[in-house]
């Protein structure tokens, strides 16, 4: 019977596809309230990309006797995302662990977590620009009813966001209170409910939970072109020295995620690891609400 050894098994096909799984109900959220530039980054190099984000402004009555068409009321401007993160999440086995186990499930199983916690360290990193630096409107949400949920539509207004157009996140605890007061029935079915993301709920674009929100922000409202992101491949230069190498595009946020395989046969350890080379830039924090306790 001939010999099938662990390089000959297509680790990361089985691998790469449970990452996707397991990496999609996060990345949904964040691509919710993100715009993403990755397919413009196939031809760029450098350690930055520079994309073009437009700014609607408001539409202006056109003047008859001056025949004006030169008076801009919107603006093209050029923001810089840096490819400042690259996040990682590398699991391993020994060919001894390998004899006790289906191989092939080991290596859908673990594809499947390391997608949910790459997934989670994208979210993270991506949350964690709605600060109280960058983002100077708050509001005090109190408590959590639907009185005061409809009132960030008035909050809405003011700073000039379209809430069809916006998230509303919110963190775990005020999650928790507003599904209390909801009927799965009438807002969105058990399945919007189950899965953290309930769409156009008081008008909003989705209702969601924010699991990574910064220190004493318990919540935001945050427009879909307010923050750009960027991803790109992360070129394997020592190809020799690796069983497999792959990559794959998650089809909801846009972002590349590269796999690779290699082994220690010295030490009979095998190796894989999901990573992501990233940018992320807050670019109309004007129109964004940070969500905080009363004071």
């Amino acid at each position: 019977m001939a010999d099938t050894s662990i390089a000959e098994i297509p680790g990361i096909s089985y691998a790469a596809g449970k990452a996707i799984i397991g990496a999609q109900r996060a990345l949904a959220r964040v691509s919710a309230f993100t715009t993403n530039f990755s397919d413009e980054t196939v031809n760029s190099i450098g350690d930055a990309l520079v994309v073009k984000v437009f700014k609607g402004g408001e539409a202006s009555v056109f003047n008859v006797d001056t025949n004006d068409y030169e008076t801009t009321d919107g603006t093209m401007e050029q923001v810089t995302i840096k490819f400042d993160t690259h996040l990682k999440h590398t699991f391993s086995f020994t060919d001894e662990e390998a004899t006790k186990f289906n191989t092939t499930g080991i290596w859908a199983d673990a594809g499947k977590i390391a997608g949910k916690v790459l997934a989670r360290g994208i979210e993270k990193f991506v949350t964690q620009k709605i600060t109280a630096e960058a983002i100077s409107a708050t509001y005090s949400l109190g408590t959590v009813n639907k009185a005061n949920i409809a009132k960030l539509r008035k909050k809405c207004a003011e700073v000039g966001a379209d809430p069809a157009d916006s998230v509303l996140l919110l963190a775990p605890n005020q999650f928790a209170d507003l599904l209390a007061l909801l009927d799965s029935n009438v807002y969105g079915g058990a399945e919007a409910i189950k899965n953290g993301k309930i769409d156009g709920l008081y008008g909003f674009k989705s209702v969601m939970e924010g699991t990574q929100l910064p220190t004493g922000t318990i919540g935001a409202i945050i427009p879909e072109t307010a923050i750009v992101v960027a991803s790109r491949k992360v070129p394997v230069n020592s190809k020799a020295n690796y069983e497999e190498i792959g990559e794959m595009v998650d089809e909801n946020s846009g972002l590349v995620l590269g796999m690779r395989r290699h082994g220690a046969p010295a030490k009979g350890h095998n190796f894989a690891t999901l990573e992501v080379l990233m940018g992320c830039e807050l670019v109309q924090a004007d129109k964004c609400v940070r969500l905080v306790t009363s004071a």
